[in-house]
């Protein structure tokens, strides 16, 4: 059974995406060099929000690599 944490996959795809796509990676980013894409994440939720306003919506990388790369905040 899953946790309150965990999305089905239907609850995943029924999100509401707004504003700009952002990812980030706390392991893989840079807030000086990266520009929100998956191939240059931010390192931090924080330098989205600064780039790109309250419009925006934040994948943040797993931290089990078993799993999906990115989730939604």
């Amino acid at each position: 059974m899953a946790t309150s944490t965990e999305m089905s996959t239907e609850q995943f795809e029924a999100c509401s995406i707004q504003g700009t796509i952002v990812y980030t990676s706390e392991k893989n980013g840079s807030d000086e060099n990266g520009d929100g894409s998956q191939e240059k994440p931010f390192q931090t939720p924080l330098q989205a929000y600064r780039q790109h306003g309250d419009n925006v919506t934040i994948y943040v990388d797993s931290k089990d690599e078993t799993k999906v790369r990115f989730h939604i905040v």
